[in-house]
């Protein structure tokens, strides 16, 4: 049995083996003339089935057997998954716990009836055979007449209320529905019934005691006009996973939720409810159990023309949709639904390929069965790993619904996807996947949006807020700059009112702006720019400038408006008001200060002049106060400089080594005397050794002459003020302290800005310049300048100068504080 000639597809079939032992790879029969199934297991495939005839002929003189083989492999797998996918539906068929009947079209014979339809109804296997009518299942004939026209009008039927008689001669109500199907080229009716009876004659006795509602066998609640919930029985307990206790006097919404297969759909079933009365629909709730199958029928209650409510009667119909869906998976389901249906084993090896899917991707079923889902298409990846991440969700899942870019040898194609578990007892089968082809959709929407695009990266990018609303005053654009400027999303302010983003009291100047902007042209921007306040999500509020303009649509107006924060503006002007303000007020002090030491050195002048003072003792006390008079004369002189040349930028440090240490002695020698006459006692607290510093002399004279001076002007009669100077690392720190009237926290924010004063006692007050000039100088130095204060306590002023390394000796420690000097003040 060797091989001694092969042609090009027997080649392919053993692996291109050409001559040897036909044993290595099949075993070869002799029973020449007949045809028979044989296994080929060629060395680098996998196993073949292939069909084989056998005839003896002669070869070269001598006895041989000649082979012809057909590959029948696929066919063997197409027939494995028909068998599979047929057991799959015999199942489901045989153990729905809702009643099932095939029967033939024309003459109503039972071909064949699930388990529940011989428990329910009484009739045994002796029905198969029978035809329905004159086994008396229809209480009346003519009904399967009127049933059969129907089928053949529309396809199938869903829930038509039909009287079926059971074998012990008594009637009931049944939820009908039906479908078509071809068995072997001849059409059957695959009916599926649902007893009612029950809830039918309940709806007919249907009082409202809890007695009564906890005795139906279905879910019962009812709800008054304002779809409140009043009563709740057990089985609703049950059903919804939410007891009465917890249902009862909150609207129906807030409890179950009915999910929705296009926007509004609730509130068009609401509509119907009311204008009708009654509703009956098979709807999905959302319920704190999870989602379920319901059926639901809804009737109004009424008396004397009154209308109190409704009242629901509702059946958990999970399973019996679930087995609807499983029986979707047969062969001659596949072929009824017009959508692309893919189904697979749990190893995503293709087992039905129906032929909307061939025309969807122009791949045959028999290329596509057998093979992997991923060897015949790639779906598109968004990023690297993605496709392995979907499979991955879809496993733990069981379900996926996207829209995908499928790519096969033949081109691509946009789907919208959704893909399926299936299971029955917990154990997964495989996967059914429904495709629809959304191509021409897609490259609209691309345009579409490549259009939207440009737009928004224009609206998106401006850092003005840009807010556009319909004829409603209700948003349709919102940028992310009034999502910056007012705190709301563009997902939260979508479609609801304009104002929500106006305060109380700014609506009505708001609502007269629109109302001018729609009386303008369309297209024209409003010239008239108003301001006006914003509310921020969390309350607060913003002052904005809003500029309008409008445009007209299909005879709907439409607003735009650029909102910008102008609460920058809004406080710089406020803060130019309180300067110009401020600068008011200095110069009328600084002309009540110059005038007073003037007119005290004048008096006392003329007295002297005119000796009118003879005695030596007062003329000498006269000329102190004229000294000090002319020295606060000159600081007021000096302070008015300083302002000029800080605002014009020519104020300038001149640094070189100093004492510090003799600069403080002599300034708290300078006020010995006015200490003594106010009856204050000035302490020092100043090591000896203090280190020289990089400073300016004069400028630092200044600041403790500053200090001490409104030390001594801020304390009582019988104070004290105590200087202090000490060493930390890096910095040398200097302290001023008093124990004096003090200040507030609000005044301390502000004490040193220029024209400043603070407000407690206006009689001490001065120009409001020292305190900022002091700080301009601290800061021109690199150190840093501050205060402790509390009323009636007194005040303490602090400060620091770092040791630096330009000029001096720096006593070898470098700045740790370093500080940028500020850019209007020069140092040489």
């Amino acid at each position: 049995r060797r091989i001694m000639f092969t042609n090009t597809a027997a080649e392919a079939l053993f692996g291109r083996q050409k001559k040897g032992p036909s044993n290595k790879i099949f075993e070869f029969p002799l029973d020449g003339g007949k045809t028979t199934e044989i296994e080929i297991n060629p060395p680098s495939r996998e196993k073949t089935i292939a069909e084989m005839s056998v005839v003896e002929i002669s070869w070269e003189g001598q006895p041989a057997y000649l082979a012809s083989l057909r590959d029948i492999t696929k066919r063997k797998k197409m027939e494995e998954a028909l068998r599979v996918s047929e057991e799959k539906f015999s199942k489901a068929f045989r153990h729905s716990p809702e009643s099932f009947v095939i029967s033939g079209i024309e003459d109503g014979t039972i071909v064949e009836a699930n388990d529940t339809f011989m428990r329910v109804s009484g009739f045994g296997k002796e029905i198969i055979g029978k035809k329905s009518i004159e086994a008396g299942m229809w209480a009346k004939p003519e009904e399967r007449a009127e049933v059969i026209k129907i089928l053949k009008e529309k396809g199938m039927i869903s829930n038509l209320e039909r009287r079926l008689r059971l074998k012990n001669g008594e009637t009931g109500i049944s939820l009908f529905s039906a479908e078509i199907i071809t068995i072997n080229d001849t059409p059957y009716m695959i009916s599926m019934t649902t007893d009612i009876t029950e809830r039918k004659k309940m709806e007919e006795k249907l009082r409202f005691s809890d007695t009564a509602l906890n005795s139906i066998r279905e879910g019962v609640f009812a709800m008054d006009k304002d779809f409140n919930i009043t009563r709740w029985n057990e089985i609703c307990e049950q059903m919804f996973g939410v007891k009465a206790a917890d249902s009862i006097g909150k609207p129906v919404g807030d409890i179950i939720t009915m999910v929705e297969d296009y926007p509004g759909q609730n509130e068009a079933r609401m509509k119907v409810l009311i204008e009708k009365g009654f509703n009956r629909e098979e709807q999905l709730y959302r319920t704190p159990r999870g989602e379920i199958w319901v059926d639901v029928h809804a009737q109004g209650i009424e008396e004397n023309g009154v209308h109190y409510g409704w009242v629901t009667l509702v059946s958990d119909i999970t399973e019996r949709k679930k087995t609807e869906e499983e029986l979707r998976f047969s062969h001659a389901a596949f072929r009824s639904i017009h959508e692309s249906i893919i189904a697979t084993d749990t190893q995503y090896v293709i087992t039905h390929w129906n032929e909307i899917s061939e025309k969807t991707y122009g791949i045959k079923a028999a290329e596509a069965i057998g093979k992997k889902l991923r060897d015949i298409i790639e779906i598109e990846e968004n990023l690297p790993g993605e496709n392995d991440r979907r499979f991955e969700r879809l496993e733990t899942d069981g379900y996926c619904r996207q829209e995908q870019l499928h790519r096969t040898k033949y081109g691509e194609v946009w789907v919208d996807v959704s893909m399926q578990a299936i299971e029955e007892n917990g154990k997964r089968y495989g996967w059914v996947i429904l495709a629809s082809a959304i191509t021409q959709r897609k490259l609209a929407e691309e345009a579409l949006k490549r259009s939207e695009e440009k737009y928004r990266e224009l609206i998106d990018t401006s850092s003005d807020g840009i807010i556009s609303t319909d004829s409603q005053m209700r948003f349709v654009v919102w940028n992310r700059g009034a999502e910056k400027l007012l705190g709301y999303t563009e997902k939260e302010m979508l479609g609801e009112s304009i104002m929500i983003i106006v305060p109380e009291q700014s609506r009505k100047e708001v609502a007269r702006e629109l109302i001018r902007s729609k009386q303008q042209e369309p297209g024209k921007v409003i010239s008239q720019i108003f301001e006006t306040q914003g509310q921020r999500k969390d309350c607060s509020q913003v002052p904005i400038e809003v500029s309008i303009s409008t445009r007209k649509s299909e005879d709907k107006y439409f607003i735009t408006a650029i909102m910008r924060d102008i609460t920058v503006r809004k406080e710089a002007e406020e803060k130019l008001r309180k300067i110009d303000r401020m600068k008011s007020e200095f110069l009328s002090n600084v002309s009540h200060e110059l005038r007073t030491p003037l007119q005290s050195i004048s008096g006392f002048t003329k007295l002297i002049m005119n000796g009118q003072v003879p005695d030596p003792a007062t003329q000498q006390e006269f000329f102190q106060i004229i000294d000090r008079e002319t020295q606060h004369l000159g600081s007021l002189i000096n302070g008015l400089l300083d302002l000029s040349r800080l605002e014009s930028g020519r104020f300038q440090i001149n640094r070189r080594p100093t004492a510090l240490r003799e600069a403080m002695i002599d300034t708290i020698k300078s006020f010995q005397t006015l200490a003594r006459d106010k009856n204050i006692t000035l302490n020092e607290e100043i090591p000896d050794a203090l280190p020289e510093m990089d400073v300016d002399d004069e400028r630092m004279r200044q600041v403790f002459f500053n200090l001490v001076s409104n030390a001594i002007k801020y304390s009582d009669a019988g104070g004290s003020v105590t200087v202090r100077a000490k060493g930390l690392p890096g910095e040398l720190l200097f302290q001023v302290s008093d124990h004096g009237i003090g200040m507030s926290p609000e005044a301390m924010k502000h004490l040193f800005e220029r024209f400043y004063r603070v407000e407690e006692n206006p009689a001490r007050s001065g120009t409001g310049l020292g305190l900022y000039i002091t700080k301009q100088i601290i800061d021109a130095h690199e150190g840093r300048i501050w205060v402790e204060s509390k009323v009636n306590q007194g005040s303490t002023f602090s400060f620091t100068l770092p040791y630096h390394g330009k000029g001096g000796n720096g006593h070898g420690k470098k700045n740790i504080n370093h500080r940028r000097r500020p850019s209007d003040i020069k140092a040489r």
